[in-house]
């Protein structure tokens, strides 16, 4: 593409846009294009150089056949798109749980495994998630799951999973997860799978604390950072 922008090389259009002069507007495509090159070549995220160009393309008609004609054009209205979108905020460190509220979560939880579906594994897990007081969701809320197995075992929803997703069909796709904790009615070490734990990164930080029941049956208070370090997210894939 660079190549064909410093010929400058006048020929005759087969583009929709007949009869026009490359030459003539080389100077004025080349710095509505240059944006485009930036995606192949700038060193940061994608999504910027697509900002720019749509900043270019602002009220903007030009001739299009050198570069893909109207359907790349039309890709990249779509991506950028993709890129103006907003998306929702990051949550802050969560304030200290007071006793009472982790004594409310791990009845909440264990409250919600005497509901479980696990004919098949018999391991009957509860999950109670505190949501952070913000709009529509009052102060103290708590959602629960519960495990629910299918005969395929691959389309086995989890407790948390199935919090998770009562929590946003109740309040909505802006809510912030405070606490989890995790019961069983096994007597059973039962932490977080790495599902599990990526599914709660979606909507708590790595401060967000969790609480399971270890191997001794004592609970265990850890965070999100300890037990999913490296979480995926939208800014974790810039760069490539």
């Amino acid at each position: 593409m660079r190549q064909r922008l410093q010929t400058g090389k006048s020929k005759e259009s087969s583009s929709p846009f007949d009869c026009v002069d490359y030459s003539k507007y080389l100077a004025y495509q080349f710095t509505i294009t240059m944006p485009l090159l930036q995606l192949g070549e700038a060193q940061f995220h994608a999504l910027q150089a697509l900002a720019a160009l749509g900043d270019k393309l602002s009220g903007q008609v030009f001739h299009l056949s050198f570069i893909g004609g109207l359907s790349y054009l039309r890709e990249c209205v779509q991506a950028l798109a993709f890129a103006r979108q907003p998306f929702y905020p990051q949550p802050s460190m969560p304030p200290e749980l007071a006793p009472t509220e982790i004594a409310a979560l791990h009845q909440a939880a264990t409250a919600a495994a005497q509901n479980s579906y696990s004919p098949y594994s018999r391991f009957r897990v509860g999950a109670a998630i505190l949501l952070e007081a913000a709009g529509n969701v009052p102060p103290n809320t708590i959602v629960i799951g519960t495990n629910v197995e299918n005969a395929s075992y691959r389309l086995t929803t989890c407790a948390e999973q199935a919090a998770t997703a009562g929590a946003v069909s109740r309040f909505g796709p802006s809510i912030r997860i405070r606490a989890v904790a995790i019961a069983n009615l096994n007597s059973a070490a039962c932490m977080p799978c790495g599902a599990c734990r990526q599914s709660i990164a979606e909507f708590g930080g790595s401060e967000t604390p969790i609480f399971y029941p270890g191997s001794s049956g004592e609970i265990v208070t850890t965070t999100l950072g300890a037990l999913l370090p490296a979480a995926f997210s939208l800014n974790s894939a810039e760069g490539r």
